[in-house]
């Protein structure tokens, strides 16, 4: 890799690593490290395709490192990830979803000779989303209660006189005198 390039690949704000064809772990920036939670070890066999522990589908199912996006662009399988989400684990069991940004390096004839991965971190996110969803639930649920709330309890006074109720309950031909109602 150039100076220049190792520079660039070094002050980029976003993860960034690169494999060969084979698979191995070729360079990766401190970004990358941060979020997988460790420091491969470039060029291992045992690490291929990606640095990190374990990884998941969004809907929490296992994905071999085999199958991950970066194996499936290297391969040729597809042109490329684009905003693809991933869950990473880490060696100390905690996850993080990522969104990765996959694109083949190609030498001069066309063919492959690896990739790189451009990736970021969406937990935040992620979280904030499901905490919307939930109150969002919760809001519908409160306003079916309430609707059920007021069916099981209407009152048998018409509605007109109901408008005239004062806030202790009575109706309002009885303000000038203390209220002798039995509510319970």
């Amino acid at each position: 890799m150039n100076d220049d390039f190792r520079t660039l690949f070094d002050l980029s704000p976003v993860a960034v690593y690169t494999i060969d064809a084979a698979g191995m772990v070729k360079q990766f920036n401190q970004h990358a490290a941060r979020l997988w939670g460790r420091s491969p070890n470039p060029g291992d066999t045992d690490e291929m395709f990606c640095g990190s522990h374990r990884m998941f589908r969004p809907d929490g199912t296992f994905m071999a490192h085999r199958d991950c996006p970066m194996a499936t662009v290297v391969h040729g399988d597809i042109p490329e990830a684009r905003d693809a989400e991933v869950i990473i684990e880490r060696e100390d069991g905690s996850r993080i979803t990522v969104i990765v940004n996959i694109r083949p390096l190609k030498d001069a004839g066309g063919s492959i000779v690896g990739a790189i991965n451009c990736f970021y971190d969406i937990t935040e996110r992620k979280l904030l989303e499901v905490k919307a969803r939930q109150q969002s639930e919760d809001l519908i649920d409160l306003h079916r209660r309430k609707d059920e709330f007021l069916a099981d309890h209407r009152h048998p006074v018409a509605p007109a006189q109901a408008a005239r109720r004062r806030p202790d309950g009575c109706l309002a031909h009885h303000a000038r005198r203390p209220c002798r109602c039995n509510f319970m």
